[in-house]
């Protein structure tokens, strides 16, 4: 998974755009919709569990590359 945002540069007030790569994941949402009627519908924010490779711990899991 990438997920690419931009970021603020303190020192010169520079934007740059920035990567986290992970290999793999795991996403989980919860979404429900219903048609013409707004009161039952629910979104439940979405989140990524990162799954390292091995059973080890202490693993890179995520890559964080200024472009």
């Amino acid at each position: 998974m990438d997920v690419y945002f931009n970021a603020m540069d303190m020192d010169t007030d520079e934007e740059r755009k920035v990567c986290l790569h992970c290999d793999r994941v795991q996403i989980f949402t919860d979404l429900k919709l219903s048609i013409n009627d707004s009161m039952s519908s629910s979104f439940t924010p979405i989140r990524i569990t990162s799954i390292p490779d091995g059973n080890e711990l202490n693993k890179d899991i995520a890559t964080i590359t200024v472009i």
